[in-house]
C-alpha cells in the first residue's frame, strides 16, 4: 500500500489474498492539519565530465510538515527520527523509505520529526542515484553533484522546520517552569512568611453624627 500508493491513487487495484490494498501515505496529505510546504521540480543538469554532460533531468519534490500533537502523542503516531526524512520514488514507486540520502548538513534530528518529503526520480537516473538492479537496494548512493543539488533545494525548508521545533521546545520549557513554580509555591505556602495584617481601629465617637 505504501510502495505503490501513487499507482493506487491513479486507479490501479492491488489484491493480496483476495483483499483490496489501500494506499498508505507517510506524508499524510489527507490530514487537513498537514502543511504542504512545497510541491515542485528540480532541474538537474549533468555536470562536466559526465557522459550526459549538459543534459537536464526533472526531479520531483514534495515536502510537508506533519501536525504537532505534543510530545507523547507524536511518539504514539510514529513521528520520530526513525520515520523522518525522504521517501525515494523511482518511476513513482517507493524504493527507499525515510532516508536523509546522506545529504550534507541534513542529518536526522528531533527538530525534523515532523518534516517529511517525497523525491521523484526517473529510471534514467539510476546510475547517478546509485540504484541497484533490484531497484530496491535500501542503500542508494547518489553522486556528490546530485546530492549538492538536492541539498540546495531542500535545506531552507529543513532549517525552518528546526527553527519551529526550537521555538516549540522553548515555549514548552516556559510552560513547564511556570507550572512547576506554582506547584512549589502551593507546597511551601505553609512555611512562607506572611506580612502582618493591620486592622484599623476607628473611634466610634468620631464616627457618630
Amino acid at each position: 500500500g505504501e510502495t505503490f500508493r501513487h499507482f493506487i491513487w491513479a486507479g490501479k487495484k492491488f489484491l493480496v489474498n483476495g483483499e483490496l490494498v489501500e494506499a498508505i501515505d507517510p506524508l499524510e496529505r489527507n490530514n487537513p492539519k498537514t502543511h504542504i510546504l512545497i510541491e515542485d521540480t528540480i532541474d538537474y543538469t549533468y555536470p562536466i565530465g559526465h557522459k550526459r554532460a549538459g543534459e537536464t533531468e526533472k526531479i520531483g519534490v514534495i515536502l510537508v510538515q506533519l501536525p504537532d500533537y505534543g510530545i507523547e502523542r507524536n511518539k504514539d503516531l510514529g513521528y520520530n527520527q526513525n520515520n523522518q526524512g525522504f521517501y525515494i520514488m523511482r518511476n513513482r514507486r517507493e524504493i527507499v523509505p525515510h532516508t536523509m540520502l546522506k545529504l550534507d548538513k541534513l542529518t536526522k534530528h528531533p527538530g525534523l520529526n515532523l518534516f517529511r518529503g517525497e523525491i521523484f526520480f526517473p529510471a534514467t537516473m539510476d546510475i547517478d542515484l546509485g540504484v541497484s538492479f533490484l531497484k530496491s537496494s535500501w542503500d542508494i548512493k547518489p553522486t556528490q553533484s546530485l546530492k549538492d543539488k538536492i541539498t540546495q533545494f531542500i535545506a531552507p525548508y529543513a532549517r525552518q522546520a528546526r527553527r519551529n521545533y526550537n521555538k516549540s521546545i522553548s515555549y514548552s520549557d516556559q510552560q513547564i517552569s511556570s507550572e512547576e513554580a506554582v506547584k512549589v509555591i502551593k507546597q511551601r505556602s505553609a512555611f512562607l512568611r506572611k506580612p502582618q495584617t493591620f486592622i484599623e481601629k476607628r473611634d466610634e465617637k468620631k464616627n457618630e453624627l
